[in-house]
């Protein structure tokens, strides 16, 4: 009884150096991924790119590349691309707005921001603040929480109030 799908010693070989090519494409995205998400958002912003995009696509070439290995074979090798162009040419420029510094890294705040104004702020003005409460207001609400009475229990609103205030 023969199959279709029976392995030779050559497609042997062949199918084990491209599950080591694919897997080394998956690890090299994944570390892409890592390294990617160790960096600061404001870095990336200052080298003209976004860090969602370098966390993102390296996540999906790994996961493409699985499903390529399986299905394609070769095609998986395609996924070594985007470690390629991270490592070759934006790593470099997000490393150094990273060591740059300057807004958003936690730095000293720019002129004007951060700490109280010269004297200080003082304390509260003579008489304490505001005035007297204003006509009508009856201090704090009682104790009960301030819901209305259950009904039949022959407590209700004072004279001349309705459900919803003054009638």
């Amino acid at each position: 009884m023969s199959s279709d799908f029976a392995f030779d010693g050559a497609s042997s070989a062949l199918f084990i150096i491209f599950l080591v090519i694919t897997l080394a494409v998956v690890a090299a995205n994944i570390f892409t991924a890592i390294d990617a998400g160790k960096r600061p958002d404001v870095a990336f912003q200052q080298a003209g790119t976004v860090k969602g995009l370098w966390i993102g696509l390296p996540i999906g070439s790994a996961v493409l590349g699985l499903v390529c290995c399986a299905c394609l074979g070769p095609a998986s090798i395609v996924g070594g691309i985007v470690p390629v162009v991270w490592f070759a040419a934006f790593r470099r420029k997000v490393i150094e707005a990273e060591e740059r510094g300057g807004p958003g890294f936690g730095g000293p705040p720019p002129p004007g921001y951060g700490g109280p104004p010269p004297g200080g702020y003082g304390g509260p003005p003579p008489g304490g603040y505001g005035g007297p409460p204003p006509p009508g207001y009856g201090g704090p609400p009682p104790a009960g929480g301030g819901f209305p009475p259950p009904p039949g229990s022959g407590l209700g609103p004072p004279p001349g109030y309705g459900p919803f205030g003054p009638r």
